[in-house]
């Protein structure tokens, strides 16, 4: 609680870039996924809900697919607010990563859904294609938790092609779960 209400308040949050308006994490603690995002869409900011459009009914639609909700999992971006041009500048990138392994942390997870290339290159350091297929390890303070790297909605939504590789991800990050439960 006392992270979000930083997050939600301080004039110092990196990655804000003198905008105001932020979308803060949502979700319950001990929730079986941590589903992270690059930043918030424009339609976000005025929802105030990540992933809250068309982007975001993609994502509701691929986590029902696997046997889960949205709202039993934990939604957050590395940028809470909408970066001009899209592009999270380099010396912000390592805070918003460090203030997402502490929610990850804090969450305790089973797993974490990595959407996108920039949020993998961020999280644990390699693109979307060299991350894809495997489970990968996020680090924070306890310890590490197990990931999955797939395309963000808002890709599927301009490339379905993509969909099907998409769907092999989710199956990689259920299956993973299921060995865990």
């Amino acid at each position: 609680d006392e992270l979000l209400q930083w997050l939600g308040t301080t004039a110092d949050l990196p990655g804000a870039q003198g905008d105001l308006r932020r979308v803060l994490p949502q979700g319950p603690p001990g929730a079986p996924l941590f589903i992270l995002a690059d930043m918030p869409e424009p339609a976000d900011l005025e929802a105030g809900d990540l992933l809250s459009g068309p982007a975001g009914i993609l994502l509701e639609g691929m986590l029902r697919a696997i046997g889960f909700t949205r709202e039993e999992n934990f939604v957050s971006a590395l940028a809470l607010t909408r970066i001009p041009g899209g592009q999270i500048r380099a010396d912000d990138v390592e805070a918003l990563v460090q203030i997402n392994r502490k929610l990850i942390e804090l969450v305790a997870p089973q797993r974490v859904l990595i959407l996108g290339d920039k949020t993998s290159r961020a999280l644990i350091g390699m693109d979307i294609q060299e991350a894809r297929g495997w489970l990968r390890e996020v680090n924070h303070g306890r310890g590490k938790t197990e990931a999955v790297v797939t395309f963000h909605p808002r890709f599927l939504l301009q490339r379905p092609q993509f969909k099907r590789a998409a769907w092999d991800d989710l199956k990689r990050l259920k299956k993973g779960m299921d060995v865990r439960a």
